[in-house]
């Protein structure tokens, strides 16, 4: 599955949420792990694991790279 339009451009505008240390807002989280749930077909929620957290966060930053790479 690919990211839609809409969806690489809110990554654009949000590639902070992508550093190292970077912190996300709720919001922002929310909207990764949609993007993760469309592109998986999973029906992952946002939770207090920071591992599930950056391996969600690491999947939709690699397909964003891989569809920006096109």
């Amino acid at each position: 599955m690919k990211l839609t339009v809409l969806q690489l451009k809110y990554l654009e505008i949000n590639l902070s949420i992508f550093g190292v240390n970077a912190v996300a807002t709720q919001e922002q989280r929310d909207a990764v792990y949609d993007i993760y749930n469309a592109l998986t077909k999973q029906k992952k929620k946002p939770n207090s694991c920071g591992r599930c957290w950056r391996n969600v966060k690491g999947h939709v930053y690699k397909q964003y790279l891989k569809q920006k790479e096109e």
